[in-house]
């Protein structure tokens, strides 16, 4: 299952001897709404006095969506921050993509926030987020025509400071980006 906002609770049956269907089973401490990974206790509790009663754990699972992006003209890392150099003041198009499965997502409610966060220049510890500027008067929206989100960010004007930029969508899944102002 893949995150779509709403709850979810795990499901199951029990069945005794001839494939009679019990009841008692209990799953209501289950229900998750949020994307990660979750063990959880189901019990069953037989009414009829025939069956042992018993618990065990079930893992839960709800999926994040897939991030793309940011593109070009972002250069994005792996697993080492890559430094993407711009001027103090210029317009920086944060490009990308969300999906769940299959489904791509297009509205702008599918994205939670964007911080710009201060850090060093050396370290990969960052502060507290300042506010994101745009340009022009733009907003986050997205472009049919190029298949992508498009948020326009005015970049902090001091030069020689560093920011980390990070998407997080409406899932809690994240993009992160780095930036070095001159």
């Amino acid at each position: 299952m893949i995150f779509d906002n709403a709850s979810h609770t795990a499901t199951g049956s029990c069945t005794g001897v001839n494939n009679a269907s019990l009841a008692g089973l209990n799953l209501s401490g289950t229900s998750h709404k949020d994307a990660g990974v979750y063990t959880d206790a189901w019990t069953f509790t037989d009414v009829t006095g025939n069956y042992n009663n018993t618990s065990e754990p079930v893992v839960d699972r709800i999926g994040h969506w897939t991030t793309e992006g940011f593109y070009q003209p972002v250069d994005m890392s792996g697993a080492q921050i890559v430094w993407n150099t711009v001027k103090g003041g210029s317009t920086v198009p944060l490009k990308f993509n969300l999906s769940a499965g299959a489904q791509k997502k297009t509205s702008v409610a599918d994205v939670k926030n964007f911080g710009v966060f201060p850090m060093s220049c050396v370290a990969s510890s960052f502060d507290s987020a300042i506010e994101l500027t745009t340009t022009g008067g733009t907003a986050l929206r997205y472009d049919g025509t190029g298949g992508q989100f498009i948020q326009n960010w005015q970049t902090p004007k001091t030069p020689g400071q560093c920011y980390m930029v990070r998407l997080t969508a409406l899932d809690n899944s994240v993009i992160d980006a780095y930036f070095k102002t001159k």
